[in-house]
């Protein structure tokens, strides 16, 4: 298995995997998807020079992230927009390889760091212990309510 950067090809696979990601997800399960702005964005993230889309080549697994600066400063940063693995993969190599292809993306691109997050509310606590093995640190927390 392998880690590669995503095509316009893959893109309705992966229009799939993010149907799946938002159906286990408690977050965001509850909103109605727009598949025309999902393809999109996706199109968008596989061809900009400042975005990062990452699949496994069985298309069960994605990284998806941008370049953006930090808020009040002038460095940049990579963010992620989605990272997910489809639930019969998890416990495989696919999440490492992606992280590893991401943060070798971010230092191509002279970033010094690089943030994930798990808004999605999917194994919250696994996804962190996953994170914090990666030296990644735990860093703020986003709230939700109904309004």
């Amino acid at each position: 298995m392998e880690i590669r950067p995503a095509t316009l090809e893959d893109i309705p696979a992966i229009l799939d995997l993010f149907d799946e990601a938002h159906k286990e997800s408690p977050t965001y399960g509850e909103f109605t998807p727009d598949y025309k702005r999902q393809y999109v964005t996706l199109t968008y993230r596989c061809t900009h020079p400042d975005s990062c889309f990452f699949v496994s080549d069985d298309l069960k697994a994605a990284l998806i992230g941008h370049l953006e600066h930090v808020p009040w400063g002038i460095e940049i940063r990579a963010v992620s927009d989605f990272f997910y693995i489809s639930k019969p993969q998890r416990g495989s190599s696919r999440a490492v390889r992606l992280v590893d292809a991401y943060e070798a993306w971010a230092q191509e691109k002279n970033v010094r760091k690089a943030y994930i997050g798990i808004s999605t509310g999917i194994d919250v606590e696994g996804t962190i212990g996953f994170l914090e093995k990666l030296d990644y640190e735990v860093m703020g927390v986003t709230l939700s309510k109904e309004v």
